[in-house]
C-alpha cells in the first residue's frame, strides 16, 4: 500500500486540540483542504510540541477514482504555504516527506531562513516511542531459511487407486446386501 507522510505544527495546547474534536476534527478538516476523503488520511501520532499532528495519505487502490499521492503532496505543500491558521490555531510549521514547509507563522530570520532558536520538533527524538520494542541485546543475526515441499495428492495415480478402492468398497456392500438378502427369504420359508 503506497502512503506519504505528512505533518503540521499547530500552535495549540494539547488539551485544546482534544478538546476541539481532537484526531477526528483534523481528518475532516485535512481531508477538506487536500480534497481526498477521510478514508484515506491515517493519523500516525499526535504529540505535544505544541500540537504536531503526523498523518498520512493512503492510496487507495480499489477506489473509483484513486488518489496521485504527488498531487496530494502537492496541494499540502501549497495549503501549507500560505496557511495562517487550521482548526482555529496557527499554523506553526509543517513537513512533507522530510522536506520543511515555511508557513506564515514559521519564525524566520531577517534573511528569510527559518529562526535557529524555533525547534524543528520533527528532528528532536529525546523520548523513545513507548509503543516501539526496545531490545538491549540483539545478539548474533540468525538467518532463516524456508524449504517448501509440494506434495501432490490429486495425481491421475492417486485417482486411479482411490478409484479402485471405491468401487471394491461398493462391490462388497451390494454383495453383503444380497448375502443379507438371501438368508432372510431362506429364513422366511
Amino acid at each position: 500500500m503506497n502512503s506519504i507522510q505528512l505533518g503540521v505544527r499547530l500552535d495549540f495546547s494539547f488539551d485544546t486540540f482534544f478538546e476541539q474534536g481532537g484526531v477526528t476534527s483534523f481528518v475532516d478538516n485535512m481531508a477538506a483542504v487536500l480534497g481526498v476523503h477521510k478514508a484515506d488520511i491515517k493519523v500516525v501520532s499526535v504529540y505535544e510540541g505544541s500540537v504536531i499532528v503526523d498523518f498520512e495519505v493512503i492510496e487507495n487502490l480499489v477506489a473509483a477514482v484513486p488518489i496521485v499521492l504527488e498531487d496530494v503532496q502537492q496541494v499540502f505543500q501549497t495549503a501549507a504555504a500560505v496557511m495562517d491558521t487550521f482548526m482555529g490555531a496557527p499554523v506553526l510549521g509543517a513537513i512533507a516527506a522530510a522536506a520543511v514547509i515555511v508557513t506564515p507563522n514559521t519564525p524566520l530570520n531577517e534573511d528569510g531562513t527559518i529562526l535557529e532558536e524555533f525547534i524543528n520538533i520533527w528532528d528532536i527524538k529525546d523520548e523513545p516511542d513507548p509503543y516501539q520494542p526496545v531490545f538491549e541485546d540483539e545478539g548474533p543475526e540468525v538467518e532463516i531459511e524456508v524449504r517448501y515441499q509440494v506434495n501432490s495428492i490429486n495425481t491421475a495415480e492417486s485417482r486411479r487407486e482411490s478409484g479402485r478402492v471405491s468401487f471394491v468398497a461398493i462391490l462388497g456392500c451390494v454383495l453383503g446386501i444380497a448375502i443379507l438378502l438371501v438368508i432372510a427369504i431362506a429364513l422366511f420359508r
